[in-house]
């Protein structure tokens, strides 16, 4: 599995095909996004305690490890994914929104 860099989120040659360059991180960031709300509506860590009897960092990691996919025992992507997953999702805001800020630039610049 190993850490993503922001390199294999999101293309460096970002002009070749812009349009589905920018779909592509969309889908992604969607993506992404949907798997951290699953992960945080998860009732229970892979032990089997409930996450609202977790304090401090057993919570903290058992959040993870949910958004992650559960632990690697069940099955799942375990923290790393988790981590992964949540890396993902703020790279490809953040793309997103430079891409908008963008826009908007390009937008006053016409304007005047």
């Amino acid at each position: 599995m190993g850490t993503k860099k922001l390199t294999d989120i999101v293309p460096c040659n970002i002009e070749k095909n812009k349009a589905e360059t920018i779909m592509d991180v969309q889908r992604k960031f969607e993506n992404s996004k949907e798997k951290i709300s699953k992960g945080l509506k998860k009732e229970c860590a892979s032990t089997g305690t409930p996450i609202d009897k977790l304090r401090g960092g057993a919570e903290f990691m058992a959040k993870l490890s949910n958004i992650g996919g559960g632990s690697l025992e069940t099955g799942g992507g375990g923290v790393r994914e988790g981590f992964n997953i949540i890396n993902e999702n703020i790279a490809t805001r953040t793309v997103l929104e430079m891409q908008q800020g963008k826009k908007k630039t390009i937008k006053k610049t016409n304007d005047k």
